[in-house]
């Protein structure tokens, strides 16, 4: 799909408003035999199914159904495909919906399907699978979870989020038998993520029908539970051109999730072409290799965050995202009207706020690099071998809207007298040949799973993305908290997570959290640069969606253009 980015405004910048939904009722109106669009610049013929294969997977959210809805500003948990039954000591019951069939043959999605989903997201060392040991079917729509101890609700609720039913049992079996016979998770995860699948399955209001070199095309399930929500015939995904504000201006599309706009296209917008925002729990970050010879001394990363201006940065990307403000893990530097927020502040003390180190110090950046043998002169820093200071900063070339940041970080750092250089990599090239394989200096990425509450973002530091930074945890250092320039500690960060990930105990949480946040502030496996916001457009000359200002509320969940048509709030005209 196109890339991500964000984009929307306030009162002014949005369209001229939205006239009154139109009402629908599936027994007695008829639906407009229409399509909504939406783009993509890749040929969909080049797509396969295989959500866990990184290669043109490809999987679309209205021919699945997603688990739970979060809805950020009311921090509310809307469970949709299904029911936590029965949530208590070590093991949880879970209902799966008896009401949605797969399209190819009409046949039931039971327990079977969503085992099979909580093992691959097991075998992935994914959220979800990190709650539990062992799953088993307890009947034809439920499973029994036992779980990896206590879960700590917030831990056990929000590893559904941002997941879909998405892999039919029987074309995954193969992995599922491996992990039933104990094999290494692994040896068993290359596998699954070489796996290729040429046919699509799903369940959701949206089924499948053709598929060529410029269209993805999906027609209504009319006997989906969310059928009679929907006005419209067809979903569509047209193969468009790569200028997405000349796709979007030219009314070549209906809708676009999530782009960042340029300044002449938000200026130059029509009256009915609409934007709404949302934040994305979501921003970018500059991963360290943690092995290299320079950047995997934590001395030397808190040097680098010392010189680095986060504001600049965030300056460069747009009017959309914001810098962070304390490097630490902790997500809530936007909020949902686009404005720097401090609800990152909200998961620890104020005291624990208050100590977190902001890295907005040059000259202490510059005693840092020189108490590690580093020296400056004419305005040129030299490393202890007596070389010049040389880093690249390795990112996707065609992820454009990810290169002002990374192009601004590199003009800071040679303004303090390091030689940065950008080098932009084809894509596939680079999360296969370069971040996931660990082999850069510096990198780029996000900084977040997309969810608030920190346990994941740290477990992503510490777990998910340990081997892509080169990360042991045996080597995480930290001072004593409030001392940055104390001697440093090692710190047992995965036996931190696990108390996290079990404790019932708010304030023990919270606890927690906040030496969680002290150490990734300080060790800096990453350095997270900017928080954005998602956004969707809707075209509304053919149709009607909230009015993203008076009915803002209505976007602060992810993601509203999956959400709107199951829940009538978006219609075509």
């Amino acid at each position: 799909m196109l890339v991500a980015g964000c984009a929307g405004g306030g009162d002014d910048e949005n369209g001229g408003g939205t006239d009154e939904r139109p009402s629908f009722d599936p027994d007695a109106d008829e639906r407009v035999d229409t399509a909504l669009i939406e783009p993509t610049t890749d040929n969909p013929t080049n797509w396969q199914y295989n959500i866990y294969n990184p290669s043109q997977e490809f999987g679309h959210s209205m021919n699945n159904d997603q688990f739970v809805w979060y809805h950020m500003e009311r921090d509310e948990f809307t469970w949709r495909l299904i029911d936590i039954a029965e949530y208590e000591d070590d093991h949880a019951l879970i209902d799966l919906a008896d009401d949605r069939s797969w399209h190819s043959d009409g046949e039931n999605v039971d327990a079977e399907d969503l085992r099979t989903k909580l093992i691959l997201e097991d075998i992935m060392s994914g959220d979800l699978g990190a709650v539990f040991d062992d799953v088993s079917i307890a009947g034809d729509h439920q499973v029994e979870m036992d779980l990896a101890g206590t879960i700590n609700p917030d831990v056990f609720d929000t590893s559904w989020t941002n997941l879909w039913l998405d892999t039919r049992a029987e074309q995954y079996e193969q992995f599922v038998e491996r992990w039933e016979d104990g094999e290494s998770i692994d040896d068993i995860r290359p596998d699954l993520e070489n796996y290729e699948l040429d046919d699509i399955e799903g369940h959701g209001p949206f089924e499948v029908v053709n598929v060529t070199d410029n269209l993805f095309e999906m027609e209504l399930v009319e006997d989906h539970p969310d059928a009679a929500n929907i006005n419209f015939t067809r979903w569509e995904v047209h193969r468009v051109g790569s200028d997405t504000g000349e796709v979007i201006m030219g009314n070549e599309v209906d809708t676009i999730r999530n782009f960042t706009a340029e300044e002449a296209v938000l200026e130059n917008r029509p009256d009915d072409l609409t934007v709404g925002h949302l934040p994305a729990m979501w921003g970018m970050a500059l991963p360290f290799n943690l092995e290299h010879e320079h950047v995997g001394n934590v001395r030397v990363r808190q040097a680098l965050a010392e010189f680095i201006d986060r504001e600049g940065v965030a300056s460069s990307y747009g009017p959309y995202g914001e810098a962070v403000e304390a490097p630490s893990g902790l997500v809530g530097n936007i909020d949902g009207e686009n404005n720097p927020s401090d609800a990152w502040t909200d998961w620890i003390t104020d005291e624990g706020a208050d100590a977190l180190h902001r890295y907005d110090d040059l000259e202490r950046g510059r005693d840092l690099l020189r108490e590690e043998g580093y020296s400056k002169d004419d305005d040129q820093w030299y490393t202890p071998d007596d070389e010049e200071f040389e880093l690249t900063i390795t990112m996707p070339a065609d992820t454009t809207d990810w290169h002002p940041i990374y192009q601004t970080v590199e003009g800071q750092l040679r303004q303090e007298g390091i030689n940065a250089d950008v080098e932009a990599v084809d894509d596939t090239v680079y999360w296969a040949d370069y971040y996931l394989d660990g082999d850069y200096d510096l990198a780029s990425t996000g900084w977040t799973l997309q969810n608030s509450y920190p346990y994941f973002t740290f477990r992503m530091y510490y777990i998910i993305d340990a081997p892509f930074l080169n990360l042991e945890e045996d080597d995480v250092v930290a001072p004593p908290v409030g001392d940055p320039d104390g001697d440093l500690e090692s710190v047992d960060v995965v036996g931190l997570l696990e108390e996290l990930q079990t404790t019932q105990d708010e304030a023990e949480s919270v606890e927690l959290i906040e030496e969680l946040a002290w150490v990734t502030n300080q060790y800096l496996p990453m350095l997270p640069l900017t928080e954005i916001n998602d956004t969707v457009w809707f075209w509304e000359d053919e149709w009607w969606v909230p009015d993203p200002v008076e009915e803002s509320a209505t976007y602060q969940s992810k993601w509203p253009l999956w959400q709107f048509p199951r829940t009538g709030n978006l219609r075509a005209r």
